[in-house]
Order: C-alpha cells, then structure tokens, then sequence
C-alpha cells in the first residue's frame, strides 16, 4: 500500500488513492484530462507491481469473473511452487535446495518493489537478508524454509482475495438483474448492453436492472437492499428508481436509463474501498514494521560480531523473519467484512474501524424493522366468525386476498401472500380471483 501511494500520490490528476491489501486492488480516483488511467497502470508496472485495469468507473465495467479466474489461477501456481520447495527440503540434496530458493519469486518480488522505492525498512527486506544470509552460510534448508514462508504466506492472501471478492461478486449477482426489456421495440438486451438515455420496461416481480427516472407507470419498489427500510416505496412519475431492487407491485412502462453504473455496484464498490481504509491498529502494525526491520539487523550483527560467528547472526536473522506481520490487520478485518456480508443478512460494513470500535460498545440501539426482524409481514393464524362459516376457510381467504390485491399496503401483501403463495403473481386480474367492483 506505501509502495503505491509513493507512486501514484506526486503525480498531476490523482485526487485519492485507497489500497485493499487482501484483494490487492488499487481504487484511484484521478482526472482522465492529466493523467489516463493506462498511465497509472505504467507508473505502478515501472515498480514491479503488475498492475492491471480492472474496473473505470463508468467508462467501464467491473469483471469480478475475470479477477476470480486470475485469482485462482494465481493460487494454483502458489500452490505448485510451495510443494516443489518442501519436495526440495525434505529431498535435502543441493540442486534440489538451490531450485527450492530460485522458486521464492514472492520474496524477491517484494523486496525488489521495496528497493526500488528506497524502502530500506520495509519487513520483505528483512526477510530477503535472512535468506541472503542463510546461503552465504550454507544453510540452504534454512533459506528454502524463509522462500516458502513468503510464498505461503503470498497464498493465504491470494486465497483470502478470492473469498472475498467471490462474496462481492455473489452479492451483486443476487440482487440485480442481468437482462432488460426495452420499452419500444420489446426487445430483450443484455445490461450491460444498456447506454444511458435508453427506455426500457419493468414488470411486476422483475428486479430493476439499470438506475434511472420514471417516465411512465406507477408501482410499490421494495429498496430494503439498499436502504434497509422494508416498506415498499412508491414511484411515479419523475421518481428514481435503483438497480436491485425490486419491484413488488403495479408496473413501470417506461424508465429511463440514467447511468451504466447501478447504485448496487457502488455498494460493492464502497466495501472495496473501506476494506483498504487505514485504521489506528493497522497504522501502529506498520509502524512497528519499520522500526522492527532495523531493530533486527542490528541485533543479528551486534549477535555476529560479539560471539564471531556469522551462523549465529543469521540465526538472529532467520528467527525475527516477520513474514505476515503486516497483513495480520487486514486479513481479520476482511474475514469480518465478508462474514458479515454472507452470513448476517447482507450486513455491509463500511468502515474498519467500526469493527475496533465494536469492542467498546457498552450500549446499541437498533432500528428494529428490516434490521433486527426482516420486515415482511406473514398471517399467523385465522379464526372465523359464525356468518362466514358457510363459506368456510378457504373460500373467506380467497374473497379477503381479492379486496386487499388492490392495495398496496405492506398488510394487504400478507392476506394476498398467505392465499396466494406470491403476491407478484395475482397483481392486474392475472389469477383465478375474482374481480372486485367499486373497490375504494
């Protein structure tokens, strides 16, 4: 993350700058007028940092496919090399080690984007001169053992990477819609086909695949994905309605598309970018970071030089190796991040440091409808009262469900739900209930 910010922070046109270091995703903000972003990808590539385009804002797309696939194909590698270096430790021969220590392309990676940027104290320094030191003393298990540390340690971020960018992408995936219908021509178009000023047509039931603005129609849209509220809120014309939500009654003809970005993935993108949002934790970890590395390489020579012996101040070495001291923080805030994502309603932390914060909480006052309960409202029970016998359960349940499906309130959804099984499916006479007349 410093390496990147030394980088891109002096140039003309970068306004803001966030670095996830579990994904390994950089979000920079800049003005394509100074600097494009092909050039960013350059400067960071001139530091080693193999730096790809992944996402523009709206002059582009997100593809959390092509990053899966890069991610995985990135841990089978890893995963190659770690068991040709224990191979080559438990075979014990020279070649065999010299090959395991030629392999620990994390660590001379690492310390190479370190030096370049005149990174001395940087932790991947330490650790390339533990392994230095271990050759130049013979100890070639030792130097293998410090390669295949790095690159194991390189494999639970690449892993934790893939975790949490596959919950990103599922989450996407799960609330907006993939295909469109426009409005004129009733075709169907893939989304991602849409350009802004397009009109397309939206259903009852369907989810809204595109933001845009209201041109015709009336219906209740369920936005509690985005907003949390569970209520249904009513559009009409000249309202705007969201990518992902979802459309529970009544029908809009025509919508205009107002941006190829949904406000869905933006969320997405926000969890991206608070995922790489420095907290006092994570700062105080590389902090100590810098002082440690120095620390360290005094002490492996005062070792050196006091007992003569170049195998005890590469002991001294090879013993402090740090490893994945600085990614400790960010690992744990991205396993509760995607925790809390995939396994507590869709809960989207925005910020790190809140996590840290949760362990001060003495009192928590929530808002109770569609966060503590989820909001939808379900018939529990019935009871019949004697005049209405004769017609009994079922046929009262289907006169009752008849009245309240031309209403939109949120109870009238129940009885109609309760009968029906989907209230989407028995909107506009388009069920077997019968009709209603002079309905007020």
């Amino acid at each position: 993350a410093d390496l990147v910010n030394d980088v891109l922070k002096p140039q003309p046109g970068v306004r803001r700058i966030v670095v996830n270091t579990v994904t390994k995703i950089a979000t920079v903000e800049h003005d394509s007028e100074q600097i494009s972003a092909v050039d960013i990808c350059n400067l960071l590539n001139g530091k080693l940092l193999g730096a790809s385009l992944v996402h523009t804002g709206i002059e582009g797309e997100a593809s959390e496919g092509t990053v899966i696939r890069r991610m995985r194909r990135q841990a089978l590698l890893e995963c190659l090399v770690i068991a040709l270096q224990i191979g080559s430790i438990c075979w014990g021969s020279l070649i065999p080690l010299i090959i395991g220590f030629c392999l620990s392309y994390s660590l001379f990676l690492s310390a190479g984007r370190a030096l370049a940027m005149k990174k001395f104290t940087d932790v991947s320094v330490l650790m390339l001169l533990a392994a230095v030191g271990a050759v130049i003393n013979m100890q070639w298990t030792e130097a293998v053992l410090v390669g295949t540390i790095v690159n194991a340690s390189g494999l639970i971020q690449t892993y934790m990477g893939l975790r949490v960018t596959a919950s990103l992408a599922e989450a996407s995936v799960s609330t907006e819609s993939s295909v469109a219908i426009l409005a004129d021509s009733r075709k169907m178009v893939e989304v991602n086909d849409l350009q802004v000023g397009d009109r397309i047509l939206i259903r009852t039931g369907d989810s809204i695949p595109a933001d845009g603005v209201v041109i015709d129609g009336n219906a209740s849209v369920d936005e509690s994905r985005l907003t949390g509220e569970s209520i249904p809120v009513y559009k009409t014309k000249g309202s705007k309605v969201f990518s992902g939500t979802l459309i529970v009654k009544g029908a809009l003809p025509i919508v205009e598309v107002t941006a190829r970005v949904g406000r869905t993935q933006k969320v997405t993108d926000l969890i991206q970018e608070a995922a790489g949002q420095h907290t006092p934790l994570q700062d105080t970890v590389e902090t100590f970071a810098r002082y440690y590395t120095p620390l360290v390489v005094i002490l492996s020579l005062v070792t050196g030089l006091y007992c003569w012996s170049l195998e005890r101040g590469v002991i001294v070495l090879v013993a402090a190796c740090p490893c994945s001291i600085v990614m400790a923080a960010p690992v744990a805030y991205m396993t509760a991040i995607v925790t809390c994502l995939r396994r507590y309603c869709g809960t989207v932390i925005k910020s790190p440091s809140v996590i840290e914060s949760l362990a001060k909480l003495e009192l928590v006052a929530f808002d109770k409808t569609g966060t503590l309960t989820q909001g939808e409202h379900h018939v529990t029970s019935t009871k019949l009262f004697p005049a209405a016998k004769a017609l009994g359960e079922k046929g009262v349940l289907r006169l009752a469900a008849a009245v309240e499906s031309l209403s939109p309130h949120p109870l009238a959804s129940a009885v109609v739900n309760y009968y029906t099984g989907c209230t989407a499916s028995y909107v506009g006479g388009s069920s077997s209930l019968p009709s209603v007349e002079n309905y007020k």
